[in-house]
């Protein structure tokens, strides 16, 4: 169950609903959702036991990449704002809306990277510590 809320955390607003990630601007609910995220990891940690199956072990350091989505989110939100005067915008397949239409290929190269990356680092972790 876990898993599933922390992969969703990442995908859901950078391709299955791409507009929710402009709640992510609000410094409330960036806060609130850092909580959640520091939360879900602080869980998987402290119901961490020798007994744990071996698949529930694997997956903990997925719990990982909300914290790392969060951070490079944010990052990523200043660096275009910088550098083209606004909020970072994601493309949305099949949708043709201002931000869809207008998103940069620098852009849509931070978008993949904000997808990847955390999702990379959970299964770096596993490499290394497993």
């Amino acid at each position: 169950m876990m898993l599933f809320l922390t992969l969703f955390f990442v995908w859901i607003p950078t391709f299955i609903a791409p507009p929710t990630h402009k709640y992510l601007r609000n410094n409330i609910v960036y806060a609130c959702c850092t909580i959640v995220a520091i939360l879900i990891f602080g869980w998987s940690i402290a119901n961490y036991n020798q007994t744990t199956s071996p698949i529930e072990k694997s997956h903990i350091p997925l719990y990982v990449s909300p914290i790392v989505f969060l951070i490079l989110y944010k990052v990523f939100d200043n660096i275009v704002q910088r550098r083209l005067g606004r909020h970072i915008y994601f493309w949305m397949k099949f949708m043709r809306n201002k931000e869809s239409v207008e998103q940069t290929f620098f852009e849509w190269l931070l978008q993949m990277v904000l997808v990847f990356v955390p999702l990379i680092c959970g299964a770096i972790w596993l490499l290394f510590f497993e």
